[in-house]
């Protein structure tokens, strides 16, 4: 994000905590740790900390829940992804479940997908 994210990030934290005084060198120190998450991310970071939390937010308990949020999204994504290779497939996910234990079975699959989603189908 970028640092004047960093600071509107901070302003939302000053608002719900009189605690925090945001200031320059507060916005560049925070901006050095958390600057690389997604601002909606450490938005949300934020507002996720004061539902559960009366202390200070600090920039760790930012970055640990903007973590969560990664994480929730690449599992939200895997979900997606599978779903949409079963749909190829012309299968269920019980049945997919049912013989994912055999690797050749798998194997199989693998081969069967790259076909199906290959221009020429060969």
């Amino acid at each position: 994000m970028l640092k004047k994210h960093t600071a509107t990030m901070l302003a939302l934290a000053a608002r719900l905590d009189s605690r925090i005084i945001v200031t320059e060198p507060m916005v560049d120190a925070w901006h050095e740790v958390v600057g690389d998450l997604h601002r909606d991310d450490a938005r949300s970071a934020v507002i996720e900390h004061y539902r559960h939390e009366t202390r200070q937010v600090m920039p760790a308990d930012v970055r640990d829940r903007a973590a969560l949020a990664e994480e929730a999204r690449m599992a939200d994504y895997e979900r997606d992804r599978f779903e949409r290779v079963l749909g190829v497939l012309g299968m269920t996910r019980d049945e997919w479940m049912s013989n994912a234990h055999d690797p050749g079975w798998v194997e199989a699959q693998r081969v069967r997908y790259e076909q199906l989603t290959t221009e020429d189908g060969s």
